[in-house]
């Protein structure tokens, strides 16, 4: 579809979703909508009207970051009592489906290293630690910051790698980074998150383990954690998840 000039409500406000080529996926309910307070802060991360311990405030904010990654726009209309329509629309792509198959990454390869995982979202974390310790590492688990400090501070062999998220509550991914860096300087660490459109790689360097000029910003993959880990890197990565 080719729509006129319409505005979509984002996690900054308005933003004019420009005439072109579109996908669209319309998602209505019937429930009993939002009022003009909650909506302007839908997109918001940590948002969340629910009661403490029953929700994050992270669902839509993840679903505006995946959508604005692809290079599309989310358009909301919600009407107390009628319920509430997402409009999402995506560049829509000329030319022929890819067939994947042809493009198979190759297998990941794991190692016996021990990892440090800090990932406040439960569902989440579960996943990141499933898959690592399927690929062999030994995982010590965080769900803050702060904790992340207490297990590094615990832990009396070397960590090979701390995998944070950048954005957690009480305290986040690059300052828990930065304070464990203090007794760790050679620990090469990797950011994750969900917000990494506009990130500079650089700003995210622990002072006193990595260089700016050798960071990088890449998709996440299972295969992240195994380049991380060689003998041969001491850089600082910031891991988009929703990406990949």
């Amino acid at each position: 579809m080719s729509p006129e000039p319409t505005w979509a409500l984002g996690s900054r406000g308005l933003e004019l979703v420009p005439p072109g080529s579109y996908v669209l996926v319309t998602i209505a309910d019937t429930g009993v909508g939002m009022d003009e307070d909650v909506l302007a802060h839908a997109f918001e991360p940590f948002f969340t009207t629910k009661p403490i311990g029953r929700g994050t405030g992270l669902g839509l904010a993840t679903c505006y970051g995946i959508v604005k990654q692809a290079g599309g726009y989310i358009e909301v209309e919600s009407h107390r009592p009628l319920g509430t329509t997402f409009r999402i629309y995506l560049p829509r792509v000329a030319g022929p489906a890819v067939d994947t198959r042809e493009a198979l990454p190759a297998p990941v390869v794991g190692g016996d290293e021990t990892i440090l995982l800090a990932e406040d979202e439960g569902h989440l974390r579960t996943i990141l630690v499933q898959v690592l310790r399927g690929l062999g590492y030994r995982m010590l688990v965080a769900s803050s910051g702060l904790e992340a400090i207490r297990r590094a501070d615990e832990h009396p062999g070397e960590i090979h790698l701390l995998v944070t998220d950048l954005v957690m509550p009480q305290l986040g991914g690059r300052d828990a980074a930065e304070r464990i860096a203090v007794s760790r300087p050679a620990m090469p660490v990797l950011f994750m998150s969900g917000y990494a459109d506009g990130l500079d790689p650089g700003e995210l360097s622990p002072s006193a383990s990595s260089s700016p000029s050798r960071s990088r910003s890449t998709p996440w993959h299972a295969g992240s954690a195994r380049s991380s880990t060689s003998p041969r890197c001491r850089r600082t990565a910031a891991m988009s998840l929703v990406n990949g």
